[in-house]
Parts: structure tokens; sequence; C-alpha cells
């Protein structure tokens, strides 16, 4: 894969930058409008050529709600693991990613991502060693093990305040 360019770093960093100040944190996803102003971009085209980058790059993941885009950035660490990750790793971090700050659990990743259900428990495990997601106590079911990102703090109804 080819290298990141210069302008693709600037952009990925400024838009983590703007996400992270931000009300939402790095649950903060743009859309195509707040991309163009912020990326300083006036062409659509150009801002899909911009967006691809990042996107093959793993350093954005691609929402979709009401039939529209946005665009949320990813920390370097998360993107520099995800291009070492099999398909199946992928399916499981991807899963956890869009459960968000409300997390999701085992039983549900085993359910919804196609994996083998004997693989899930060693992946989780492998991505909870490589600090990409965390097992939090949900107060809403106590012997269920639930996961999020590990870069993103759990909901307030999730952990009871």
């Amino acid at each position: 894969m080819a290298k990141l360019s210069p302008k693709g770093h600037e952009r990925h960093d400024l838009l983590f930058e703007t996400a992270k100040s931000s009300a939402l944190g790095l649950k903060k996803s743009f859309s195509q409008q707040d991309l163009m102003s912020l990326w300083d971009i006036s062409d659509a085209a150009q801002l899909m050529i911009a967006v691809q980058e990042l996107i093959r790059h793993s350093l954005l993941r691609t929402l979709r709600a009401d039939r529209i885009l946005y665009w949320s950035p990813r920390p370097w660490e998360v993107a520099s693991a995800l291009s070492n990750f099999d398909n199946d790793e992928r399916l499981i971090y991807e899963a956890v990613e869009n459960a968000e700050a409300t997390g999701i659990w085992i039983k549900r990743l085993k359910q919804n991502t196609g994996v083998a259900p004997q693989n899930v428990p060693k992946i989780v495990k492998k991505l909870e060693s490589s600090r990409l997601i965390k097992n939090i106590k949900s107060v809403k079911s106590i012997a269920q093990k639930t996961y999020i990102c590990f870069h993103i703090e759990p909901a307030d109804d999730v952990t009871g305040g």
C-alpha cells in the first residue's frame, strides 16, 4: 500500500483534533460539508479523493444515517493495528466500534459478525491485549461481558453514572 501523503497526514490530524475537542469527543462524525469546510476543499471530487486516501489507511470510518454519509476519524494506533488484522479480527473490531459508547455483548459479536463462535473469544482477547477494546461493567446486565473501543468513554446509562 502506498504511504499516506503529507497532506493526508495533516488532514487526519486536523480532523482527529477537531473531533477530540468537540463535545462528542471521538464519537463525533463529520458530514461532507463539514469536511469540505474543515479541509478547505471546494470540489466534491477532490474531497472524495482525500476521504478515500484516509479510508485506505483505516484512518476514517464511514457511517450512514438517513441516507447521508458521515465520516469519523480513528486514532493512529487503531489504524496501524487494523492494517495487520485478518478479516475476522477486523469484523470483530468494527462491530465493537459500531456499538460506540453503549458497547456490545460477546453473544452479539458471535451472532452479528459471522465469525466462527469458537474464534470470537480468542479474537476479543487479542484485541484486549492490544489495548484496542476493553471490557466494561454494565449496570444493565452485570453477568454479560460488554466491550467498547479502548479510546471511547462508556455512556453514563451503561456504567450507571
